[in-house]
Protein backbone atom coordinates (compact mmCIF):
# COMPACT_ATOMS: atom_id res chain seq x y z
CA UNK A 1 0.00 0.00 0.00
CA UNK A 2 2.80 2.26 0.66
CA UNK A 3 4.43 1.70 -2.52
CA UNK A 4 1.49 2.21 -4.11
CA UNK A 5 0.73 5.76 -2.46
CA UNK A 6 4.19 6.65 -3.88
CA UNK A 7 3.16 6.41 -7.49
CA UNK A 8 -0.02 8.29 -7.15
CA UNK A 9 -1.10 12.10 -6.87
CA UNK A 10 -4.18 14.17 -6.19
CA UNK A 11 -4.60 16.68 -8.77
CA UNK A 12 -6.44 20.06 -7.38
CA UNK A 13 -8.05 22.77 -10.21
CA UNK A 14 -10.73 25.21 -10.73
CA UNK A 15 -11.72 26.66 -13.95
CA UNK A 16 -14.59 29.66 -14.24
CA UNK A 17 -16.31 29.62 -17.55
CA UNK A 18 -19.78 29.26 -18.69
CA UNK A 19 -21.44 26.35 -18.49
CA UNK A 20 -24.68 26.01 -20.67
CA UNK A 21 -26.08 22.39 -19.61
CA UNK A 22 -24.02 21.40 -16.46
CA UNK A 23 -26.01 18.17 -16.46
CA UNK A 24 -24.36 17.83 -19.45
CA UNK A 25 -20.74 18.44 -18.01
CA UNK A 26 -21.46 16.49 -15.01
CA UNK A 27 -22.07 13.22 -16.76
CA UNK A 28 -19.79 13.73 -19.05
CA UNK A 29 -17.02 14.32 -15.88
CA UNK A 30 -18.42 11.33 -14.41
CA UNK A 31 -18.01 8.78 -16.96
CA UNK A 32 -14.42 10.52 -17.43
CA UNK A 33 -13.76 10.14 -13.78
CA UNK A 34 -15.47 6.29 -14.17
CA UNK A 35 -12.83 5.57 -16.86
CA UNK A 36 -9.67 6.69 -15.23
CA UNK A 37 -10.44 5.10 -11.81
CA UNK A 38 -10.51 8.30 -10.12
CA UNK A 39 -11.31 8.94 -6.85
CA UNK A 40 -12.43 12.62 -4.87
CA UNK A 41 -14.63 15.63 -5.70
CA UNK A 42 -15.88 17.41 -8.31
CA UNK A 43 -18.46 20.66 -8.56
CA UNK A 44 -19.82 21.76 -11.50
CA UNK A 45 -22.41 24.98 -11.81
CA UNK A 46 -23.01 27.27 -14.54
CA UNK A 47 -20.22 29.36 -13.54
CA UNK A 48 -17.64 26.47 -14.30
CA UNK A 49 -15.98 23.49 -12.95
CA UNK A 50 -13.73 22.24 -9.30
CA UNK A 51 -12.08 19.54 -8.60
CA UNK A 52 -9.68 17.87 -6.38
CA UNK A 53 -9.20 13.94 -7.95
CA UNK A 54 -6.46 11.14 -6.88
CA UNK A 55 -5.42 8.54 -9.05
CA UNK A 56 -2.05 6.73 -10.51
CA UNK A 57 0.53 9.40 -12.76
CA UNK A 58 -0.78 7.97 -15.67
CA UNK A 59 -4.52 8.57 -14.99
CA UNK A 60 -4.43 12.50 -13.71
CA UNK A 61 -1.89 13.08 -16.67
CA UNK A 62 -4.96 11.16 -19.06
CA UNK A 63 -6.95 13.16 -16.97
CA UNK A 64 -5.32 16.50 -17.52
CA UNK A 65 -4.93 15.94 -21.42
CA UNK A 66 -8.72 15.59 -21.88
CA UNK A 67 -9.99 18.20 -19.69
CA UNK A 68 -7.81 20.01 -21.82
CA UNK A 69 -8.60 19.25 -24.95
CA UNK A 70 -12.61 20.33 -23.82
CA UNK A 71 -13.82 22.65 -26.15
CA UNK A 72 -16.17 24.22 -23.01
CA UNK A 73 -12.33 24.78 -21.40
CA UNK A 74 -10.37 25.27 -24.29
CA UNK A 75 -8.39 28.57 -23.99
CA UNK A 76 -9.29 29.28 -20.50
CA UNK A 77 -7.51 26.16 -18.86
CA UNK A 78 -4.59 25.25 -18.88
CA UNK A 79 -1.79 23.22 -17.68
CA UNK A 80 -0.53 25.31 -15.02
CA UNK A 81 -3.97 25.51 -13.66
CA UNK A 82 -4.00 21.71 -12.32
CA UNK A 83 -1.36 21.53 -8.67
CA UNK A 84 -0.36 18.17 -8.39
CA UNK A 85 0.71 16.38 -4.98
CA UNK A 86 1.73 13.33 -4.01
CA UNK A 87 -1.42 10.46 -3.19
CA UNK A 88 -3.25 8.33 -4.94
CA UNK A 89 -7.09 7.19 -5.12
CA UNK A 90 -6.95 6.19 -1.60
CA UNK A 91 -6.87 9.88 -0.47
CA UNK A 92 -11.00 9.62 -1.57
CA UNK A 93 -13.13 7.52 0.00
CA UNK A 94 -15.07 7.64 -3.70
CA UNK A 95 -15.97 9.85 -6.30
CA UNK A 96 -18.53 12.27 -6.16
CA UNK A 97 -19.72 14.54 -8.62
CA UNK A 98 -22.19 16.66 -8.82
CA UNK A 99 -24.15 19.72 -10.23
CA UNK A 100 -24.51 22.87 -7.69
CA UNK A 101 -25.11 26.81 -7.72
CA UNK A 102 -21.73 28.07 -6.84
CA UNK A 103 -18.76 25.69 -7.71
CA UNK A 104 -17.13 27.35 -3.94
CA UNK A 105 -19.61 27.48 -1.65
CA UNK A 106 -19.72 31.07 -1.02
CA UNK A 107 -23.90 31.39 -0.60
CA UNK A 108 -24.27 33.90 -2.86
CA UNK A 109 -25.96 33.98 -6.29
CA UNK A 110 -22.77 34.01 -9.21
CA UNK A 111 -25.14 36.67 -11.00
CA UNK A 112 -24.80 39.17 -8.17
CA UNK A 113 -21.47 38.81 -7.26
CA UNK A 114 -19.35 37.50 -10.63
CA UNK A 115 -16.05 36.00 -10.44
CA UNK A 116 -15.61 38.50 -13.57
CA UNK A 117 -15.62 41.09 -10.95
CA UNK A 118 -11.97 39.31 -9.62
CA UNK A 119 -9.09 41.23 -7.95
CA UNK A 120 -5.76 41.81 -9.50
CA UNK A 121 -4.37 38.20 -9.96
CA UNK A 122 -0.50 38.17 -8.97
CA UNK A 123 1.76 35.58 -9.75
CA UNK A 124 3.82 33.84 -6.91
CA UNK A 125 7.10 36.01 -7.55
CA UNK A 126 5.25 39.43 -7.66
CA UNK A 127 3.15 37.94 -4.66
CA UNK A 128 6.20 36.82 -2.48
CA UNK A 129 7.75 40.68 -3.17
CA UNK A 130 4.60 41.96 -2.04
CA UNK A 131 4.68 40.23 0.84
CA UNK A 132 8.14 41.04 1.45
CA UNK A 133 7.27 44.54 1.06
CA UNK A 134 4.53 44.53 3.41
CA UNK A 135 6.48 43.02 6.14
CA UNK A 136 9.02 45.34 5.89
CA UNK A 137 6.73 48.38 5.94
CA UNK A 138 4.68 46.53 8.95
CA UNK A 139 7.43 46.45 11.04
CA UNK A 140 8.50 50.01 11.17
CA UNK A 141 4.36 50.35 11.55
CA UNK A 142 3.63 52.33 8.20
CA UNK A 143 1.96 49.61 6.15
CA UNK A 144 -1.19 50.46 4.22
CA UNK A 145 -1.80 46.78 3.23
CA UNK A 146 -3.51 43.70 4.64
CA UNK A 147 -2.84 40.25 3.89
CA UNK A 148 -5.88 38.29 4.06
CA UNK A 149 -6.04 34.10 4.63
CA UNK A 150 -9.54 33.78 2.93
CA UNK A 151 -9.77 30.15 4.21
CA UNK A 152 -11.00 28.70 7.08
CA UNK A 153 -9.57 29.46 11.01
CA UNK A 154 -8.77 25.42 11.33
CA UNK A 155 -6.93 25.87 8.00
CA UNK A 156 -5.08 29.06 9.21
CA UNK A 157 -4.30 27.67 11.79
CA UNK A 158 -1.97 24.99 11.02
CA UNK A 159 -0.05 27.28 8.30
CA UNK A 160 -0.18 30.89 6.97
CA UNK A 161 1.25 33.42 5.71
CA UNK A 162 3.62 35.42 8.30
CA UNK A 163 1.74 38.26 9.44
CA UNK A 164 -1.70 37.54 7.73
CA UNK A 165 -5.13 38.32 9.29
CA UNK A 166 -6.69 35.43 8.99
CA UNK A 167 -10.70 35.62 9.64
CA UNK A 168 -12.14 33.31 12.52
CA UNK A 169 -14.90 31.64 10.22
CA UNK A 170 -15.69 28.20 10.18
CA UNK A 171 -16.66 27.98 6.12
CA UNK A 172 -16.58 30.19 3.06
CA UNK A 173 -20.29 31.22 3.30
CA UNK A 174 -19.25 33.20 6.16
CA UNK A 175 -16.69 35.47 4.90
CA UNK A 176 -18.99 37.86 2.65
CA UNK A 177 -20.31 38.47 6.49
CA UNK A 178 -16.59 38.90 8.15
CA UNK A 179 -15.99 41.55 4.97
CA UNK A 180 -19.16 43.35 6.06
CA UNK A 181 -18.87 43.44 9.66
CA UNK A 182 -15.11 44.60 9.28
CA UNK A 183 -15.56 47.15 6.18
CA UNK A 184 -13.95 50.36 8.58
CA UNK A 185 -10.69 47.86 8.51
CA UNK A 186 -10.29 47.46 4.69
CA UNK A 187 -11.11 51.23 3.94
CA UNK A 188 -8.67 52.50 1.77
CA UNK A 189 -6.23 49.55 2.05
CA UNK A 190 -4.70 47.69 -0.63
CA UNK A 191 -5.26 44.07 -0.07
CA UNK A 192 -3.18 41.32 -0.70
CA UNK A 193 -5.50 37.65 -0.51
CA UNK A 194 -4.96 34.52 -1.11
CA UNK A 195 -6.16 30.54 -0.48
CA UNK A 196 -5.23 27.15 -1.08
CA UNK A 197 -5.47 27.02 -4.85
CA UNK A 198 -6.66 30.32 -5.61
CA UNK A 199 -10.73 29.38 -6.10
CA UNK A 200 -11.67 31.22 -3.11
CA UNK A 201 -10.18 33.97 -3.58
CA UNK A 202 -11.55 34.63 -7.18
CA UNK A 203 -15.21 35.29 -5.41
CA UNK A 204 -14.24 36.30 -2.43
CA UNK A 205 -11.87 39.27 -4.17
CA UNK A 206 -14.94 40.09 -5.99
CA UNK A 207 -17.03 40.53 -3.53
CA UNK A 208 -14.44 42.49 -1.45
CA UNK A 209 -14.47 44.90 -4.41
CA UNK A 210 -18.33 45.07 -4.86
CA UNK A 211 -18.07 46.45 -1.24
CA UNK A 212 -15.80 49.56 -2.90
CA UNK A 213 -13.80 50.70 0.41
CA UNK A 214 -10.61 49.44 -0.52
CA UNK A 215 -8.11 50.89 -2.82
CA UNK A 216 -7.19 47.39 -4.62
CA UNK A 217 -7.64 44.26 -4.12
CA UNK A 218 -4.76 41.54 -5.18
CA UNK A 219 -4.67 37.92 -5.04
CA UNK A 220 -2.31 35.14 -5.59
CA UNK A 221 -2.54 33.21 -8.80
CA UNK A 222 -2.49 29.36 -7.92
CA UNK A 223 -2.92 29.59 -4.08
CA UNK A 224 -0.88 28.60 -1.59
CA UNK A 225 0.13 25.21 -3.72
CA UNK A 226 1.43 27.39 -6.84
CA UNK A 227 3.50 29.40 -4.02
CA UNK A 228 4.83 26.89 -2.12
CA UNK A 229 6.40 25.33 -5.25
CA UNK A 230 8.45 28.17 -6.10
CA UNK A 231 9.06 28.83 -2.37
CA UNK A 232 9.38 26.27 -0.03
CA UNK A 233 11.58 28.32 2.17
CA UNK A 234 9.56 31.64 1.51
CA UNK A 235 6.80 33.69 3.76
CA UNK A 236 4.25 30.75 4.23
CA UNK A 237 4.95 29.09 7.39
CA UNK A 238 3.78 25.62 8.32
CA UNK A 239 1.48 23.20 6.81
CA UNK A 240 -0.76 23.20 4.15
CA UNK A 241 -4.42 21.72 5.01
CA UNK A 242 -5.98 19.64 2.40
CA UNK A 243 -9.39 18.22 2.17
CA UNK A 244 -8.68 14.32 1.86
CA UNK A 245 -7.47 12.04 3.83
CA UNK A 246 -4.17 13.01 4.19
CA UNK A 247 -5.25 16.02 6.26
CA UNK A 248 -1.91 18.56 5.49
CA UNK A 249 0.30 18.21 3.07
CA UNK A 250 3.97 19.69 4.46
CA UNK A 251 6.51 22.78 2.07
CA UNK A 252 8.95 23.01 5.23
CA UNK A 253 9.82 21.97 8.20
CA UNK A 254 7.86 24.65 10.07
CA UNK A 255 6.05 23.41 12.83
CA UNK A 256 3.17 25.52 13.83
CA UNK A 257 1.49 24.99 17.61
Amino acid sequence: HVVGSQVGEVLLYYCYCEVRDPEKLCAWQKALCQHLHLTGKVRVASEGINGTVGGSKVATSLYIKVMLSQPLFKNILCQEDFKSSAGGAHCFPDLRVGVFKEIVPMGIDPKIVSYKETGIHLSPQEFHREVEQYLSQATQGQSDTILLDCRNFYESKIGHFQGCLAPDIRKFSYFPSYVDENLELFKDKRVLMYCTGGIRCERGSAYLRSKAVCREVYQLKGGIHKYLEEFPDGFYRGKLFVFDDRYAICSNEDIIS
